[in-house]
């Protein structure tokens, strides 16, 4: 297959890696952002659920009286020669896809085709393109000044506990006034 002069050429593709399948979703996402399919509720609505059902690995099920019922809601028992909604709907999401890909800047984006005859997307990826896969984030560290703050606290609590003693038994004394000085405060009197 020989690409027309300013484009680029592109290989089949099937996503199956994590980052590979949202990188499929972000591309639809920006398809279904394009004017040809924001002004619509039909055509994104079976284009979504084919492409994202197909990245689920479910590719076998997209059958037009499948689709009928769960992209737009018919009855079980809808006649698709009486409502032939589907076929409709993705002859002319096939026909926003081709005006989507035909406008400049989308040559080195990754493809997604609605085959005619069939509801199971074809990705195509160009040539040369690689799905990178997703880096670890980079471990974030603690400024310098909370690492500080952290120091201090730890040492004023260390210094709370070695001020109050608590490993020193108490004392007679200690122990006669204890439950008068540990209580709620009081009132006292003396005559």
């Amino acid at each position: 297959m020989k690409a027309a002069p300013g484009t680029t050429k592109q290989t089949s593709w099937d996503p199956a890696t994590e980052a590979e399948r949202a990188a499929a979703l972000e591309q639809l996402e920006r398809i279904l952002a394009n004017p040809h399919f924001k002004n619509s509720k039909r055509y994104p609505c079976l284009f979504r659920h084919v492409v994202e059902q197909s990245l689920k690995g479910r590719a076998d099920q997209l059958k037009e009286r499948t689709l009928g019922i769960e992209a737009f809601g018919r009855d079980p028992d809808y006649d698709t020669n009486l409502d032939p909604v589907v076929p409709t709907t993705a002859g002319e999401i096939r026909k926003r896809i081709a005006q989507y890909y035909h406008e400049p800047g989308h040559e080195a984006e990754i493809r997604i085709d609605l085959p005619a005859g069939s509801y199971v997307p074809e990705f195509r990826l160009p040539v040369g393109q690689r799905i990178a896969p997703p880096t670890a984030p980079a471990r974030r560290r603690w400024p310098a000044y909370l690492l500080g703050l952290g120091l201090l606290a730890a040492l004023i609590g260390l210094g709370a506990i070695a001020w109050m003693r608590p490993w020193v038994p108490k004392t007679a004394l200690e122990r006669f006034w204890g439950p008068i000085l540990d209580s709620p405060p009081a009132l006292y009197c003396c005559a």
